[in-house]
C-alpha cells in the first residue's frame, strides 16, 4: 500500500507531501504484523510506476546522507530537498498517526499484489496498525450504510 501524508520541510518550511510504503498483514512474512518498508533500493517496474504516478515524482531514489547507497526518499514540494526516512518515517513523522486530524490526512492507495521486494528493511509500526484497523473499520461502516440504499433502490434520504 501506498501512502501519502503532509509535513512542514525542515528546509524551507512549506507544506509537503511525503511518502511511505506499507506492507499488508496478509502479504507480510516473518511474522511481522503491519510494517513501513525502509531503505527501498529498487522496485518492480509496476510499483515503480504506480509510486512515480502516486507521488508526481517526489518519491524518488536517491543517495542517502546516512546509509550508503541510494534508495527510495520523499523531496520536498517547493524547494526539492531530500526528506530522510529518519525524518519522514521516525517517531514524530506523519505515518505515526496519534490523533484522529492524523489519521484522515493520511492517504493510500492500495497496490495489487503482491510483490516481491528484495532488500528492504521493515520497521514495525504499532500506530499505522491502528490506522489500517481504524480505516478498515470506517471502510466497513461506509459500506454497510450504502448496501440497504442499493437493494431498495431508495437512497437514506428517502427512507426518512
Amino acid at each position: 500500500m501506498l501512502l501519502r501524508a503532509g509535513v512542514d520541510c525542515p528546509k524551507c518550511g512549506g507544506r509537503t507531501p511525503v511518502f511511505a510504503m506499507m506492507g499488508l498483514p496478509e502479504f507480510e512474512v516473518e511474522n511481522a504484523p503491519t510494517t513501513l518498508l525502509r531503505r527501498i533500493v529498487s522496485l518492480p517496474p509496476a510499483v515503480d510506476k504506480a509510486v512515480r504516478d502516486f507521488s508526481k515524482g517526489r518519491w524518488r531514489r536517491d543517495q542517502s546522507a546516512q546509509v550508503a547507497g541510494a534508495h527510495w526518499h520523499s523531496h520536498c514540494a517547493r524547494c526539492g530537498a531530500r526528506l530522510g526516512e529518519s525524518f519522514t518515517l521516525g517517531p514524530e513523522g506523519p505515518f505515526r498517526p496519534r490523533l484522529y486530524k492524523q489519521r484522515v490526512a493520511i492517504k493510500r492507495e492500495r497496490l495489487p499484489g503482491p510483490f516481491v521486494l528484495d532488500g528492504v528493511h521493515r520497521q514495525p509500526n504499532l500506530p499505522m496498525l491502528g490506522w489500517l484497523e481504524w480505516l478498515n473499520q470506517r471502510e466497513a461502516k461506509a459500506n454497510k450504510a450504502l448496501r440497504p440504499a442499493a437493494r431498495t433502490g431508495r437512497s437514506a434520504a428517502d427512507r426518512r
